[in-house]
Formats: structure tokens, sequence, C-alpha cells
């Protein structure tokens, strides 16, 4: 049988995933909360004010999206990195949807650039070698030996 250790750069791809979904979906209703109080003191609600949970929404699903493709990653599925190849698009959709022209071109590409760069390093040689070593087997749904005869 081949080695199966798990490269480090997938660890740490896994656990940043899990991380980056973990932090903001905390600190999201945090900030809710703090804009509420702050609308409440000047009055009034700015233009746009109903499409914020909207906004919210669909960040929570990144955020989702995110943590459960680091989990994937850590747990060696391959659907897990495509997961996570996909939220790089699903970031700036919506970046560009609610910000638009208002956020400079760096800015937004200081968010999505470690995503992409992580993205880059899933598909390298290395970790996809180490994710076709641990493709899902029958015995493993049954709850049987996991082990592959080469």
């Amino acid at each position: 049988m081949e080695n199966c250790t798990r490269p480090p750069i997938v660890t740490v791809i896994g656990w940043y995933a899990i991380v980056m979904g973990v932090l903001p979906a905390v600190a999201e209703p945090y900030l809710f909360v703090k804009m509420n109080k702050v609308f409440d003191v000047i009055g009034g609600r700015p233009a746009g004010w109903d499409g914020f949970m909207s906004v919210a929404l669909s960040n929570w699903m990144i955020f989702l999206a995110q943590i459960v493709a680091g989990i994937a990653i850590l747990k060696s599925r391959n659907w897990g990195r495509f997961l996570f190849a996909l939220i790089v698009p699903a970031i700036a959709v919506v970046g560009q949807v609610v910000y638009g022209t208002h956020v400079p071109k760096l800015e937004w590409w200081k968010s999505v650039m470690p995503n992409l760069i992580f993205t880059v390093f899933l598909f390298l040689p290395m970790a996809s070698g180490y994710f076709r070593l641990h493709p899902p087997s029958r015995e493993a749904r049954a709850g049987g030996d996991n082990t592959r005869q080469r």
C-alpha cells in the first residue's frame, strides 16, 4: 500500500477554510446588530436596507460552503476541493453584486487572492495524488475495511 499521509499544504488549506468560514460567520451577527444601532441613532435606514438581509444570507451560504469544504478536505474527500474551488467565483459574484464599483479592484483582489492561491495548491500533483489515494470505496460506505490492494 502506498504512503497515505496528508500533505501539510492540504492540512493548512482545510483548516484555513474552516477558520475563514467560522470567524466571519461569528462576526456578521455582531456587525448587523451594531449597524442597526447606528441607524437607530442617526434615524432612518439607508436605501437598499431590505437587500442587506439577502446579502447577509448569501454571505452565510458562502461561509457554510467554506466550512463544509474545509471539513471535506481534511477528511480527504475529493469533492471538497472542488467545492473550495467554486467558492472563489462565488465570492467574486457576491462582491460585484454587493459592492459594485464602490470597492477598488485592489481591495477586492486581496480578499480573493488567498483562496485562489490555495485552490491552485489543491490541484497540484502532490495534493491530487493524495485525494486519488482516498476515494470513497464501497466497503467504507458499507462500514467495512477501507484499505485498497494495489
